[in-house]
């Protein structure tokens, strides 16, 4: 019976979310570096903005992943 509580729908989606937010977060980090490093060919002034985005959104599927999981959306 504990095979058929841990293979739920909802937990399976939470630690798709998760993988997700991490998968973000990763990209989210090396857009910033590589602004900071390498810099920008022209103005572009969404680079601030879109990696705040990233982080943002990063953190949003976590969240969902883990409440999913642990929280007051499962069962």
């Amino acid at each position: 019976m504990v095979m058929g509580t841990l293979l739920t729908a909802q937990n399976i989606f939470g630690v798709i979310f998760i993988v997700i937010a991490l998968v973000q977060f990763y990209f989210a980090r090396n857009y910033a570096r590589t602004i900071k490093q390498q810099g920008t060919t022209g103005p572009q002034t969404f680079a601030p903005m879109t990696t705040w985005l990233n982080y943002v959104s990063s953190i949003i599927f976590l969240v969902v992943g883990l409440s999913l999981i642990f929280g007051s959306l499962s069962h």
